[in-house]
């Protein structure tokens, strides 16, 4: 028992931190960064063999991007300690997004070029190299050493949820809409991480949770209105035409999933119960099953992958997990038979790209 609360009061302590504001936009920065630095390494190896057809120009092209790194790492150190470290996660976050955004331009007019990317993923290193050690600094000045060892592990899940989710959104954008919209999506990260500077770190923590239902109902809302008026475009019935633009809810429940997982364990005791987990589960899986019927699978694991991490940061035991991660792999066969041959189709060149003849 004593071994069970010493894990509540480390959990706490971990989350805990987020309630301070300063951290709380430097982590949301920090995984939208991380999230375009891990789009960047899938898309621009993509590219540049499309573009030379040659091993040795993917090699180049990823040393441009890591040698500003090992030239500047020695340095980047006294850098953040002699400049603000707040201006200084700023120049690289909006760097980052005037390099992404002149990609974008590169491939949206055709004026892609071998030298010019290289030259660009150059400026990607130097951005990134002075970013790292600004943030840890930034961390220690900002908490404290009493609680740094939980803000890192906090950075950690956040490097670990870009990891995963940065290299599947690059793919999927390289495989159905091509190199601009990746990069596209890649500015909008930078700009969100920009936000979260003068944003996020504004709301208190106490109307986030007075907001979290209502998006996540008025989410649930549109998915049932999208079911039955929504417009169908290109097999699938995922959008609201609301006159100007079309719109589509599943991008809404992202972000309310894991908000509203949070919201209910917020007043209650970690780690959750076995009755709580199935409560989340419900939360998590009923917006899930309704964009799966759009059909959009893609989508669909990611609110399931959203609203998964922030159960496991509730704490479950290792035996939960091990149990739910069997249930999972059982449930595969059921989830195969339902899919549509397309999706399989994209699940097979994910698992071998070469079976695609036109990549």
């Amino acid at each position: 028992m004593h071994g069970c609360d010493a894990g509540h009061v480390t959990l706490y302590g971990t989350v805990s931190v987020l309630r301070d504001p300063g951290y709380r936009r430097l982590w949301v920065s920090g995984l939208c960064s991380n999230m375009a630095r891990w789009m960047d390494l899938v898309a621009v190896g993509w590219i540049t063999l499309q573009m030379t057809g040659s091993p040795f120009m993917v090699a180049v092209a990823a040393f441009a991007r890591s040698a500003p790194m090992m030239v500047l790492g020695p340095f980047a150190g006294i850098v953040a300690d002699r400049v603000s470290r707040a201006h200084l996660l700023l120049v690289t976050q909006a760097g980052g997004a005037v390099i992404a955004l002149a990609f974008l331009a590169m491939f949206a007019f055709d004026a892609a070029g071998y030298w010019l990317l290289v030259a660009l993923e150059g400026g990607f290193g130097i951005l990134w190299s002075l970013d790292f050690p600004a943030r840890r600094t930034a961390i220690f000045s900002m908490l404290g050493a009493s609680r740094v060892a939980q803000a890192v592990s906090l950075e950690t899940v956040s490097v670990q949820i870009a990891k995963m989710v940065g290299p599947v959104v690059a793919g999927a954008c390289l495989a159905s809409l091509g190199p601009a919209p990746c990069y596209a999506v890649m500015v909008a990260a930078f700009a969100v991480g920009l936000a979260a500077f003068f944003v996020m770190a504004q709301i208190p923590p106490h109307y986030l949770r007075l907001f979290t239902p209502w998006m996540y109902f008025l989410g649930i809302g549109l998915l049932l209105f999208v079911a039955v008026e929504g417009q169908i475009g290109k097999g699938a019935q995922r959008w609201l035409d609301l006159g100007v633009v079309t719109f589509q809810p599943s991008e809404l429940l992202k972000l309310a999933v894991p908000m509203m997982c949070a919201w209910f364990m917020h007043e209650r005791r970690l780690p959750p119960t076995f009755l709580q987990l199935v409560v989340m589960g419900l939360i998590v899986l009923t917006p899930a099953l309704l964009i799966v019927e759009q059909p959009d699978l893609g989508t669909a694991l990611l609110v399931i992958a959203g609203g998964g991490i922030t159960i496991l940061l509730a704490g479950i035991s290792v035996r939960l997990m091990l149990v739910f991660g069997g249930l999972g792999l059982a449930a595969l066969p059921v989830l195969w038979s339902v899919m549509h041959d397309y999706q399989k189709a994209r699940v097979f060149t994910f698992l071998n790209p070469e079976s695609d003849p036109l990549g």
